[in-house]
């Protein structure tokens, strides 16, 4: 199935999805949560950052990844930053760490964190690289099942910090991903993996393609639009984009079929 179309969410318009807290997402040991962003402004330190996953409440708090202003960088970098707690949300029972990337407007990238709660340590992927990161805490060893729902750009019960930007498939897993599955599978619409807690595809529907039924909602009507980070394969597939020059591969095993396309400035 090809990639049709991302969700546009406005902060201004205070927009964001939500999923109601369900068996499925009541993750306490190892996850890794996935999506494309692309942002449409940076993250304003002022107003807390741009959250992009959450499961949290105005009380207790599971986890959130987040894209976090660096102040006084002289290189424009924000900070991806991912935290998980044990419960209530204060300065211990948590563990905290981020990674700087680049703060480019304009430009889809893929964004990936995996933990392994019981260690308390994290790995940042940036598309499908692994990033150096950075502890601020690292004293939980343990996940709280926060009865709260997860939130697509925005936190907390009223939402707040609300993303600004297109999002994409957004995955959550209740395991760790390795380097390569989170590389070779972020750009392919039917990623394999027997843990895969929610996928939202978002072309231009809220249904979780994952089996169990977290169906999003739109609260405040946030729109699908066709710009997209990728084409899409159901099978293993890469895709490539850098002004004008692209190369496309697709291989698919049960339909015995291969193709590659090559085009440079419309010429194939």
């Amino acid at each position: 199935m090809a990639n049709t179309h991302s969700i546009d969410l406005e902060a201004g318009s205070s927009h964001y999805l939500e999923a109601a807290d369900s068996a499925s997402l009541d993750i306490i040991d190892d996850i890794s949560i996935e999506a494309w962003i692309k942002l449409e402004t940076l993250a304003d330190g002022a107003v807390g950052g741009f959250m992009i996953v959450t499961k949290l409440n105005s009380g207790d708090s599971s986890y959130q990844l987040s894209l976090v202003e660096q102040p006084n960088d002289a290189n424009n970098y924000n900070r991806l930053n991912f935290e998980f707690r044990n419960g209530a949300n204060a300065t211990t029972g948590q563990s905290n760490v981020n990674t700087f990337v680049p703060a480019d407007a304009g430009t889809w990238f893929h964004v990936a964190v995996t933990a392994d709660v019981s260690a308390s340590t994290m790995i940042f992927y940036v598309d499908g690289v692994a990033k150096t990161t950075t502890y601020l805490a690292q004293d939980a060893t343990d996940m709280a099942n926060v009865a709260a729902p997860v939130r697509i750009g925005a936190s907390h019960t009223p939402p707040q910090q609300f993303f600004d930007g297109k999002v994409d498939d957004v995955r959550i897993w209740a395991d760790i991903r390795t380097a390569s599955e989170i590389d070779d599978n972020k750009s392919t619409e039917s990623p394999a993996g027997d843990n895969l807690k929610a996928h939202w595809k978002l072309n231009n529907d809220l249904l979780d393609s994952s089996g169990n039924l977290n169906t999003l909602t739109n609260p405040n009507s946030a729109p699908f639009v066709t710009d997209v980070p990728f084409v899409g394969a159901s099978g293993p597939a890469n895709l490539k984009s850098f002004n004008g020059l692209a190369s496309v591969s697709i291989k698919s095993i049960n339909g015995l079929a291969m193709a590659s396309v090559k085009s440079i400035n419309s010429l194939e």
